[in-house]
């Protein structure tokens, strides 16, 4: 990862599952291959992620949440409009868990 970045990348969830615009967004924030990147799984589990922001059911968030946890060195933020963000981070303690909340 390029200890250098500090911009935050977006991407919109469009026909894919929210966990591979995850994985996406995170590649092209540290500019790594997603490929070479760590399981999603050992972070957050990717069925759950894909169900709760799923928009053929409604999702439990709806559209006034997220989910914030940190991933292959970045924090990453899942939000219920459909818009994944990504901030690569400094050397610190990651988040304990993935957490989640409502605007």
């Amino acid at each position: 990862m390029n200890a250098d970045l500090t911009t935050t990348t977006e991407l919109a969830v469009d026909s894919q599952p929210v966990s591979q615009t995850v994985v996406l967004a995170v590649a092209e924030a540290t500019g790594d291959d997603a490929m070479e990147l760590p399981p999603l799984y050992d972070t957050v589990d990717p069925d759950a992620l894909n169900e709760l922001f799923d928009p053929s059911t409604g999702g439990a968030v709806g559209r006034s949440g997220r989910v914030e946890f940190t991933y292959a060195g970045c924090d990453v933020t899942v939000h219920a409009d459909e818009r994944v963000a990504v901030s690569p981070v400094a050397e610190r303690p990651s988040r304990a868990a993935p957490t989640l909340s409502s605007d």
